[in-house]
């Protein structure tokens, strides 16, 4: 496959992990390749490439299905398939139809998430599940059950549009990993609690815990002076609901992203 190819051409060709690329109608592949194997990045190789969908771009979502996970999220039943080619342990519903791009953003933000909070010991982490927001059915961008250990996540999140759109009461509202941050300050705090009291099996029992103990943390907060109604328009309606761990959750998004 070394021949050139004409100046309105434009060819596939794979790589030896099966990874599909476009070669440029001025370019012989011979040399394409070339460039490739002299260390190239992912970013450096699409820009090699011209005039393609930016779809083309990024690797296939890959799925085993023979490694299912099955749960229930009220009254709906969610099937979902590991995404063999993640970097983080993914699975997507089977009623969701997710694109490479969107695989590509999703991975990276909880990647990136993970750094901004140091988390380093990855052994009991969150299986994410991307689902459908007619299955996550609370109509929030993303959950965390800290029973199941399992962080559900909208597909639409995986827009980055989307998401800031429906992030726009939160914490840090133009910051792309403000949701995901704010799920993973909530797996930390369950880590917490299974460390001094155990596995969590009694949701309400958790849920006592966890704000209470933010209810304390917002009073120290106040008797410092500081002003908690400007956290997130977000904080300030879970917060009038007694759902004081979100409004600490916010807070402290906020503390490590900024506005």
């Amino acid at each position: 496959m070394e021949d050139e190819f004409t100046k309105d051409e434009q060819r596939a060709t794979r790589d030896e992990d099966g990874n599909t690329y476009y070669v440029p109608a001025d370019m012989t592949y011979k040399n394409w390749k070339k460039n490739i194997d002299n260390g190239f990045n992912f970013e450096q190789k699409i820009k090699i490439s011209k005039n393609i969908n930016e779809e083309q771009l990024f690797r296939p979502v890959n799925l085993d299905k023979n490694n299912v996970f099955e749960s229930n999220r009220g009254d709906v039943n969610i099937l979902a398939y590991k995404i063999i080619n993640a970097k983080n342990n993914i699975y997507v519903s089977n009623g969701v139809r997710l694109k490479p791009k969107e695989l590509h953003k999703i991975d990276l933000s909880i990647t990136q998430s993970l750094e901004k909070l140091k988390i380093v010991n990855f052994d009991n982490l969150p299986t994410v599940v991307i689902i459908d927001s007619s299955e996550i059915q609370t109509g929030t961008m993303a959950s965390y059950n800290a029973i199941k250990n399992k962080l559900y996540i909208d597909k639409a999140i995986g827009n980055k549009v989307k998401l800031l759109e429906l992030q726009r009461d939160a914490a840090s509202p133009k910051n792309v990993l403000s949701t995901y941050v704010h799920e993973y300050i909530h797996w930390m705090d369950a880590q917490s609690y299974i460390i001094g009291h155990g596995e969590i099996i009694d949701s309400k029992e958790y849920l006592y815990w966890i704000r209470h103990k933010s209810r304390k943390k917002i009073d120290e907060l106040i008797n410092k002076g500081y002003n908690i109604n400007k956290i997130s328009n977000y904080a300030n309606n879970e917060y009038a609901k007694g759902k004081y761990d979100e409004m600490y959750t916010e807070y402290r998004v906020k503390k490590l992203l900024g506005e």
